[in-house]
């Protein structure tokens, strides 16, 4: 798991006009991407990125049980989403904390055009 701004690692839930991103992307070079749009978004986005299956359900057990703040919108991208999409759309739906989670599936050309993800 990677936090890709510059906000410290949470000690408990984050500032009310902050919202938490966790982005769940195993494209190869996505997360300097991610990283760029992190620090443009800082004072408003706690970001944090993981890349495989295994990690996004890890973080989601821990936002679910309450040992880590939960996310405001998950973000998948779309190759992951065919693959393991279900996985995490079940856990959302399933947890009291994370069932108002938006879950967000971004083609890959959104990646390719920093600019215009931004």
């Amino acid at each position: 798991m990677a936090m890709l701004n510059n906000h410290p690692e949470p000690n408990g839930e984050q500032e009310s006009n902050t919202l938490r991103l966790l982005v769940i992307e195993d494209s190869p070079g996505a997360e300097q991407q991610w990283e760029f749009l992190g620090k443009k978004l800082a004072n408003h986005f706690i970001v944090e990125s993981v890349r495989d299956l295994k990690s996004a359900l890890q973080i989601l057990d821990e936002m679910d049980s309450g040992r880590r703040p939960a996310a405001d919108l998950v973000i998948l991208d779309q190759a992951f989403f065919s693959a393991h999409g279900h996985h995490i759309y079940n856990r959302c739906l399933a947890s009291s904390r994370l069932k108002n989670a938006q879950v967000l599936v971004h083609p890959a050309v959104a990646l390719q055009q920093p600019k215009m993800a931004a």
